[in-house]
């Protein structure tokens, strides 16, 4: 965010009519400029608005707006959670300020693959992803959802639910509990077997 006076501009800005207003001035116009709502991220990132690549000190004030002003929105297709490992490794855990992880939504897309579930499931049991699918999958239960749907979005919301719990389980341990849950998912559709080899 902006700084007071903003000292030692490089000549290049010391004119601009925007570096003679007061940070809190500054701070306003930034956020009028980048406030999206929502942002998708794709597994190549996303796009930043060009505020952010005009100069080095209006990045330097304005980045931590655009970040901590904005929902961040990540597809994930078949359950496959590494779009979710590198959002966390590289922007999550770099700016821990920022509380992204709060401002962060996992949108499933062809949600019913048991092994990259059981990955995803596995890389939150050891706290390498903090993001989990928090009983969602295709509807919330009760907009527009079959019982069944229902079913397997709290079966999976749980599953994170009990990863939490066992945290300091053994993984194999944790693994053979989930078992069960595979078996219930399948019987609410059949898709999570054909994806399980």
């Amino acid at each position: 965010m902006s700084h007071a006076g903003t000292p030692n501009l490089p000549s290049s800005v010391a004119g601009s009519p925007l570096f003679k207003l007061p940070a809190k001035r500054r701070n306003e116009i930034y956020e009028l400029a980048m406030q999206r709502i929502r942002i998708h991220v794709r597994a190549n990132g996303f796009l930043v608005p060009g505020l952010l690549h005009t100069c080095h000190i209006v990045r330097a004030e304005a980045h931590p707006i655009f970040f901590c002003t904005n929902q961040f929105a990540i597809k994930i297709t078949n359950l496959k959670c590494t779009a979710l490992l590198l959002w966390e490794q590289r922007l999550c855990r770099r700016y821990p300020d920022y509380k992204l992880l709060e401002s962060t939504i996992v949108r499933p897309y062809k949600a019913r693959n048991w092994p990259n579930l059981l990955d995803w499931l596995e890389r939150f049991h050891a706290r390498d992803l903090e993001l989990s699918l928090g009983g969602w999958l295709t509807n919330p239960p009760g907009a527009g959802s079959t019982g069944t749907q229902e079913v397997e979005a709290r079966v999976v919301g749980g599953a994170f639910h009990i990863m939490r719990g066992l945290r300091r389980a053994k993984w194999k341990y944790v693994k053979q509990l989930l078992e069960a849950q595979y078996h219930v998912l399948v019987a609410c559709d059949q898709r999570w077997a054909l994806s399980n080899p």
